[in-house]
């Protein structure tokens, strides 16, 4: 579903905000209302 670039671009992102002591918590959201990804239901 996630191809290798953007699967790099979230292991950065995790990294960086794992190593900051202000971000304790990551909300990933989507711009289906009933999908996170398209084509998939994730509930």
């Amino acid at each position: 579903m996630f191809d290798p670039e953007i699967t790099k671009q979230l292991k950065e992102l995790v990294d960086r905000a794992d190593r900051d002591p202000d971000i304790r918590a990551v909300v990933f959201t989507g711009t289906h209302p009933d999908r996170f990804l398209s084509h998939s239901d994730v509930r």
